[in-house]
This record gives structure tokens, C-alpha cells and sequence, in this order.
């Protein structure tokens, strides 16, 4: 059994953001160079170069961390895999394309094109050749759907249906075995996430879930996609949530799962939204670092024969 990071003698602050970011114990840290911790913690190199004198964890160079000897072919370009998309704005948007580990969250209410959109970044991925794990919480992107929209390249997708809580935990539990014995599968679709949380039978287990998440996907280093519905929720004008009671509160439509299920420093947040009209906009909520160059953050489309078509930056009232 490995030690536990809460044993080392480093502070409690660095132990909060390992924690928050999903190592708990020394061995979730023998992947880790020093660059990567301190980029992923937000931390000084040397405060890094610490916590992994600490964990006892021997130093492993950029070089050697991208190409270790124990490692197969297709698992030594996956870690170098960067996925993109036809558009170029919107791998733009995405600091030039999701990177080993990140994450991104496609939020909006039905029929919005947020499966459209999860499409394209599988197309490319295949195109590519790597393989993609489809896990399918909603039955949005079954196995027939995939046929007929990639064709035969949808024999490199694997699928596996969770349509509800307890089949989505046990499949968590046994992801990072499953993900080793297929070296090849670069990108993971959570389509309709939101859904197996919409009938939890207590707060407790959503939060057990959401936790298994978080800490799973950042252990991981599996670049990962989820679509999600938006739930209404109330808010003061400060932002803080409200009740009924609450004087000029608001009602407003966030994404479903809030930001507990994946890891912040990883992730990138895509909002998918109509206008006033029935235009549609997305617009990026959240980012692991703000590309410098990055569009307007507003950005208008439409789906086309299913097909995601960015338009120009909008600065327009929606």
C-alpha cells in the first residue's frame, strides 16, 4: 500500500492542492516531474521539486517523462497527442487543442449541438489514429449513431453504456484497468453525464461520485470530453446561491454537475447557449490558462448537416 501524501512533512496548503487536484498517495506522484507539478498546482518549480524529494519520488526530466523505456509505441504518442478540430477558432479557443489530461465540459440545454460538437472532436482523434472510449450515459451517442456518422471508423471507438448511477460508479472503479490493457484510446467521451446524477438517492452518494471523478480523471492523464445539461439554479447578484426567501434573487441556468466532478487546474468549461432570436453562441467559462491569442469569448455557430460551424466573434447582445 502506498503512503499517504497526509504523512509527508509538507505544508498544509501544498497538501490542499495536491489533494484538490487528486493525489492522495506517493504513488499518484510517480508520473510527475517537477515542470508538471508546479504548472498543474500553480506552484514554484523549486516548492515542487520539494514535494517530491519528500514523497521520496526520483527525479525524472521532461525528456525521460515523455519517453520512458517501459512504455509502448502507441502509449508514448498518445502522450503526445494534442486534439483539435476542423475549426480552427475553437482549437484556438482551447490554447491550440486539448492536451494530455485536460479536460473539457460541453454545457447547454437539448438539442443545442453539444454531441455535434463532442462528434468533431472525436472525428479527429480518428483521423489521427487513435482509438476513443464512448461512455454513454444517455443513449446520445449509441453504437448505430456512431455507424452511421463516422462509418467504418467507428470500429476504433470502443462504447460502453452507463445509463445509470451504479453502472457509471463500478465503470469509474475500473477504468484506469481497462484504459491500461488499450494503450491506443487517446480521448474519453462522457456523453450525458448529468444523467445518471439526476436519480441519486442521496446527497452523500452524489458527492462520493463526484469526488471518484475528480480524483480518477486527474490520476489518470487521459484527455476526457462531457456533455452536460443545464439546471436551474438561484443566485444573488454577488454570484452566491440563494433561496426563494432571498431579496432579488435570480433564477439562472448552470451546468448540472456544477465544478466538483473534474479538476480544475485541467479543465476547460464551454458554455452552449440560444439568443433572444434562436441563434446559437457558446462562450468559455473556464480556462486552465487564458490563451493569449484566443478569439472573442463569444462566439456564434450553427450545426449544419451535423457539423459544428464557427462564425465570427460576436460581441453582439444575446
Amino acid at each position: 500500500m502506498s503512503k499517504p501524501l497526509s504523512l509527508l512533512p509538507i505544508s498544509a496548503q501544498t497538501l490542499k492542492l495536491l489533494t484538490n487536484a487528486g493525489y492522495s498517495t506517493v504513488k499518484d506522484l510517480e508520473r510527475c516531474t517537477s515542470e508538471s507539478l508546479a504548472a498543474e498546482l500553480n506552484i514554484s518549480q523549486q516548492e515542487a521539486e520539494k514535494v517530491l524529494q519528500c514523497a521520496a519520488v526520483q527525479p525524472r526530466t521532461q525528456a525521460n517523462a515523455l519517453f520512458p523505456t517501459s512504455q509502448s509505441a502507441s502509449t508514448l504518442l498518445a502522450n503526445l497527442h494534442v486534439i483539435g478540430i476542423e475549426s480552427q477558432t475553437i482549437t484556438t479557443l482551447l490554447g491550440g487543442g486539448l492536451r494530455k489530461g485536460q479536460c473539457l465540459e460541453i454545457a447547454g440545454p437539448p438539442g443545442i449541438g453539444k454531441t455535434s460538437l463532442a462528434l468533431e472532436f472525436i472525428r479527429s482523434t480518428l483521423h489521427d489514429g487513435f482509438e476513443v472510449l464512448v461512455v454513454d450515459c444517455q443513449s446520445t451517442l449509441h453504437p448505430l449513431r456512431l455507424y452511421e456518422t463516422l462509418g467504418s471508423d467507428a470500429d476504433k471507438i470502443h462504447h460502453v453504456s452507463t445509463p445509470g448511477y451504479a453502472e457509471l460508479f463500478v465503470f469509474m472503479n475500473q477504468l484506469p484497468t481497462y484504459l491500461s490493457s488499450r494503450p491506443s484510446i487517446s480521448l474519453i467521451i462522457f456523453s450525458g453525464l448529468s444523467t445518471p446524477f439526476q436519480r441519486l438517492p442521496s446527497h452523500s452518494v452524489r458527492t462520493r461520485l463526484l469526488t471518484l471523478f475528480r480524483t480518477t480523471l486527474a490520476k489518470l492523464g487521459t484527455t476526457c470530453i462531457a456533455t452536460v445539461q443545464l439546471s436551474t439554479k438561484l443566485q444573488n447578484p454577488d454570484g452566491t446561491t440563494a433561496t426563494f426567501e432571498t431579496t432579488g434573487a435570480r433564477a439562472v441556468m448552470l451546468p448540472a454537475l456544477g465544478d466538483g466532478w473534474y479538476p480544475p487546474q485541467k479543465t476547460y468549461r464551454l458554455l452552449l447557449f440560444y439568443g433572444d432570436q434562436g441563434q446559437r453562441f457558446m462562450r468559455i467559462m473556464a480556462t486552465p490558462v487564458v490563451p493569449k491569442d484566443a478569439p472573442g469569448k463569444l462566439l456564434s455557430y450553427s450545426v449544419e448537416d451535423g457539423r459544428v460551424v464557427v462564425h465570427e466573434s460576436s460581441d453582439e447582445k444575446v
